[in-house]
Formats: structure tokens, C-alpha cells, sequence
């Protein structure tokens, strides 16, 4: 009973988006060619992470609580009182980055679209890739630290944290524009992004305390609403920014100032961890 609702929950919020997509264009009596591919997709990754959730409810152990740390064992003991206070900055750092990442998705697909030309279906697949190379990415640095194991993750959210800045310098107005400069701009600072939020992620959970309000499911629940919080922010203020009084230059001080804020935030929360800790994969 528990992996069907596990399946149901996982798929529902893709199926709903389908559904609310398709009834909104039956009241209008018109369906776009970009509303039924946003539908179907929708529909189709609903499946996918049903038939995942599905096959974790069934791999997992059932009793999942016995495998977890106790308090005593905590490798981030010493961190003392000052471990709430350490792990709702890091939930903060986790809507500044959702909401950086989003601002990109919404920036870049917008500008491609209205801007370049571009069919929705290349923007999609753009992003898709620029998304693949940070998976690749991320499967890399353990090959790397296998070989310079003295590579901290502190270094390494600065180089990305350094490498997505750079990115930005892509998103200044020139003339002539071209999609594929914003696109590079896209795979250089979407996938620092992504990497540098994933290390926060993996820190934040080693904050976790078993049958406390610092438990796994409170900050995956945290980190949930943290994460959508920045998304649905990000859109609206990202358009308001690309439009005619502003442009892409100010998109890009915008992000950049960001960034900046992020990169300072995020030192400060990873030198709140011991040495020791922060010489593990957390990623």
C-alpha cells in the first residue's frame, strides 16, 4: 500500500500540470502545437518517476530508520548549537540557487525563443543538454579527487561558483546576438550552478539528526519547498527584467550580483563544517 501511494504522490504533481494545461486550452476551444508536446511530455515523466518511486518502495529495506546515524556518531557533533542556525542558511542557499538556476531556464528559453527563432522543442533539447553536461560533471569529480585527494569541496564550489560567473559575461547585449552565445552562456553557468547546489544538498543532509525537527524528512521537506519557493519567484521577475526598459545586460548584473551574494553565503556555510568533513565527497 505504501509504494502505491509513493507511485501515485511521485507522478501526480507532472499529471496534474497535464491536466490543468489541456483544460485551460478546452476553454479557450484552442490547443497549441507546444501546449500538446508540454502535455504529453508531462504525462510520459509522470509514468517515469511512478515507475521509479515504484521500484524504490521495493528495493529499499523496510525497517530504513535502523540504517540511520544516531546523534552520538554525528560527524558534525562539534558543530554544537550553532547546527540550526548552520542549516537554515543552507536552506536559504538552496532557494538562491533554485532561483538562479530558474532565472537562467526562464531567461535563456525565453531569448532563444522570442529572439533567435528558435522552435520550443530546440529550446527544450538545449537545456536538456546543457543539463547533461552538468550530470557529467558531476560523475567526474570523483575521478579527479581520486587522483588530488587533497581537492575540497570548499574548492570546488568556488571554481564552479567562479566558472557560472563567467558565464554570465555571455548574457551581455551585443550586436549581433546569436542563440548559440547564449547557449554557451546557458552550459557554463547552468551546470556550475547545479554542481555547486548539489554539494550544498549533500551538506545539509549530514546536519540530519534522527527523531528530531533536524531529521531526513523534515529537510527533504525543507529543501522541497525551498527549492519551488525560488522557481516560482524567479519567473516573473526574470521577465519583468528582460523586457524592453532593461534587457539582457541587466539580466546579466542581475545574476551576477546574485551570484556573488551566493558564492560569499555558501563560504560561509561550508567553513562552519570541519576540515575533515570537508575533504568527503558530498556530491
Amino acid at each position: 500500500m505504501d509504494g502505491l501511494s509513493d507511485v501515485a504522490g511521485a507522478g501526480l504533481g507532472p499529471l496534474m500540470f497535464a491536466v490543468v494545461a489541456l483544460s485551460s486550452s478546452g476553454h479557450m476551444n484552442m490547443a497549441s502545437s507546444v501546449t500538446l508536446y508540454a502535455a504529453s511530455a508531462s504525462v510520459a515523466m509522470a509514468v517515469l518517476l511512478g515507475i521509479c518511486s515504484l521500484m524504490m518502495s521495493a528495493l529499499l529495506p523496510a525497517k530504513l530508520e535502523e540504517m540511520a546515524i544516531p546523534d552520538e556518531d554525528n560527524d558534525v557533533e562539534m558543530l554544537g548549537a550553532s547546527r540550526p542556525r548552520v542549516a537554515v542558511l543552507g536552506i536559504v542557499l538552496m532557494m538562491l540557487g533554485a532561483f538562479e538556476y530558474a532565472s537562467v531556464e526562464g531567461a535563456s528559453s525565453l531569448q532563444l525563443e522570442a529572439r533567435s527563432g528558435w522552435h520550443p522543442r530546440s529550446v527544450a533539447f538545449a537545456l536538456a543538454c546543457s543539463f547533461g553536461i552538468s550530470a557529467i560533471l558531476s560523475a567526474v569529480i570523483p575521478l579527479v579527487r581520486s587522483y588530488w585527494s587533497g581537492l575540497s569541496d570548499a574548492v570546488i564550489n568556488a571554481f564552479f561558483m567562479g566558472t557560472s560567473m563567467l558565464g554570465t559575461l555571455l548574457f551581455v547585449e551585443s550586436v549581433p546576438m546569436s542563440g548559440l552565445r547564449i547557449l554557451a552562456g546557458v552550459c557554463i553557468t547552468y551546470q556550475g550552478l547545479l554542481i555547486s547546489n548539489g554539494l550544498i544538498e549533500g551538506y545539509l543532509y549530514s546536519l540530519a539528526i534522527l527523531g528530531t525537527w533536524l531529521s531526513v524528512e523534515n529537510l527533504c521537506l525543507a529543501i522541497e519547498i525551498a527549492d519551488n519557493f525560488g522557481r516560482i519567484l524567479s519567473q516573473p521577475i526574470t521577465r519583468s527584467i528582460l523586457d524592453e526598459q532593461h534587457g539582457q545586460t541587466c539580466f546579466a548584473v542581475y545574476l551576477a550580483t546574485l551570484l556573488v551574494v551566493t558564492a560569499v553565503l555558501s563560504i560561509v556555510f561550508m567553513r562552519a563544517f570541519p576540515k575533515e568533513l570537508n575533504q568527503r565527497p558530498q556530491c
